[in-house]
């Protein structure tokens, strides 16, 4: 069947995306950073392969064409952006995209049915991109493995398994404190997105104010948090 083949051919062209990441990765990264890297990124590849197999992008000529001319209207007017960029559909109902640190970008159906129109869509998209120009999710998971390597936490968890009376609460507010650095460090790389993401928007032929307004329904619509 299209489909079939289309699941086929889309698997097997990200097996190769994949395959030169990773080498890119062994070239530029050594020991136990590179094993780590190697083995977190794999993980999340294996996953996405399996969400090809199980049919969870969609092949829609009407939607992948307005994507595609979007992307090349970007980088027609900003050279600097990458030329390897691809967006790929999925077929969830969620408004939500997501930058992937091969130059891969997903953008959920369901964005089509909450954004309004074209220069909405296209602000998305210049925000993605600027994810994965400024390496966002490769720097976070370096910065995860930087402390790892460095037994920042290690000490601190090893006092509270040492203490006879309050681990629960200590522990807890450890991982609270972890969390709160996280969420600090996305809130920085989401508003370096937008002022990236912008500049590439504002280039291009699509009216700056429907940048806010993408991002205003996304707020409102957006389950994921």
């Amino acid at each position: 069947t299209a489909d079939g083949d289309f699941r086929s051919n889309l698997k097997s062209k990200y097996e190769s995306v994949f395959l030169n990441y990773n080498n890119q990765l062994k070239s530029e990264y050594q020991g136990k950073k590179k094993n780590e890297l190697l083995g977190a990124f794999k993980s999340f590849q294996e996953e996405f392969l399996e969400e090809i197999e199980e049919g969870n992008f969609v092949q829609d000529k009407r939607f992948q064409d307005l994507l595609d001319e979007i992307l090349s209207e970007l980088q027609s007017k900003n050279p600097e952006i990458p030329k390897d960029q691809r967006i790929l559909i999925s077929k969830y109902a969620n408004v939500n995209a997501y930058a992937m640190p091969d130059g891969t970008l997903v953008m959920n159906m369901g964005s089509f049915k909450f954004l309004e129109n074209e220069d909405q869509i296209a602000s998305i998209i210049a925000h993605e991109i600027a994810h994965n120009v400024l390496g966002h999710v490769l720097k976070t998971q370096i910065k995860q493995i930087d402390d790892d390597i460095s037994g920042k936490y290690q000490t601190k968890v090893k006092a509270i398994k040492q203490k006879k009376y309050g681990q629960n609460t200590q522990a807890f507010q450890l991982m609270q404190n972890l969390l709160y650095e996280e969420s600090a460090i996305r809130r920085v790389q989401e508003k370096e997105a937008d002022s990236l993401g912008f500049q590439y928007f504002s280039k291009s032929r699509y009216k700056d104010d429907e940048f806010v307004n993408a991002f205003k329904l996304l707020q409102r619509y957006d389950t994921i948090k």
